[in-house]
């Protein structure tokens, strides 16, 4: 286990941060594939219109909470 998997925080941290990065017709296009239930579609989207800065890590606890809220 890494230090990074023993912090659910940063975990969050990072998932917000991605999220805030992202523009609002991201964001509507990725709660449209969650509804749709196409997770894996989404989390790639997210990841790849977030930028370097963000992990893809972060684009599936990003999407997880999307899923789980």
């Amino acid at each position: 286990m890494t230090e990074f998997d023993s912090q659910p925080e940063a975990h969050d941290t990072a998932a917000h941060e991605l999220l805030k990065s992202l523009s609002d017709e991201t964001l509507a296009e990725l709660m449209d594939l969650v509804v749709a239930g196409k997770p894996m579609r989404a989390v790639k989207l997210a990841h790849e219109t977030s930028g370097p800065d963000h992990s893809l890590s972060a684009a599936i606890q990003a999407i997880g909470m999307f899923e789980g809220g």
